[in-house]
């Protein structure tokens, strides 16, 4: 190793010193056999930096955005959730109780997206769905029963005897059809037949 000395805590290398030599002419041999291109070291590391740099820039991440669009979904601003669009129309902002006794109190309710909150909305439309069909029936009911010249209370039960009076005629008329062709076809081989015992006869 370099021999040194310390003088007022400054580090002073001798030289001189056959070690110190040595060590020398071993560094500039070394040197020597393996040159390094200074331009070309510079090169690299500006390449390097320049490709860190771009990927810093290229690598910024964003914030994930919450999903607002869904197929046969819509977003419900207020309350913030996908809702499917044959529920739409039943959904309100006001709370859905757990049940009726909560209802009164008006207490404990599922919050907007639950499982049980998207049944009471399916049980909901059920509800006004059958309420307009039961409407549409009952104005159909009274048309008839206007027809008839009767009340819609007893506008089914005549439409009913109706139908099994007009099932009776048809049974009826299948069955005698059958009878009356029978009827024709012995009638037609009587006749026939003594057609030709008289034609016999007067030979």
């Amino acid at each position: 190793m370099y021999c040194k000395r310390l003088k007022n805590f400054q580090s002073h290398h001798q030289d001189s010193h056959p070690t110190c030599k040595k060590q020398h002419s071993r560094f500039e041999r070394a040197c020597q056999s393996d040159k390094c291109d200074p331009s070309h070291n510079l090169t690299t590391d500006d390449h390097l930096i320049t490709t860190d740099s771009t990927q810093t820039e290229g690598s910024s991440t964003k914030p994930p955005t919450q999903t607002r669009s869904k197929e046969g979904h819509t977003w419900h601003e207020n309350l913030e959730i996908l809702i499917p669009n044959d529920l739409l129309p039943y959904v309100t902002e006001d709370p859905v109780y757990i049940n009726k006794t909560q209802e009164r109190k008006k207490g404990k309710h599922y919050p907007p997206g639950h499982k049980q909150w998207f049944e009471a909305i399916k049980i909901r439309k059920f509800y006004h769905e059958r309420s307009i069909a039961r409407e549409q029936y009952e104005k159909e009911l009274s048309a008839r029963a206007k027809l008839w010249g009767t009340s819609t209370n007893s506008i089914e039960y005549r439409e009913g005897m109706v139908k099994d009076l007009t099932k009776f005629q048809e049974y009826y008329h299948e069955k005698i059809s059958k009878l009356t062709d029978n009827v024709k076809r012995t009638q037609s081989r009587v006749t026939t037949k003594d057609g030709k015992q008289l034609e016999h006869a007067t030979q």
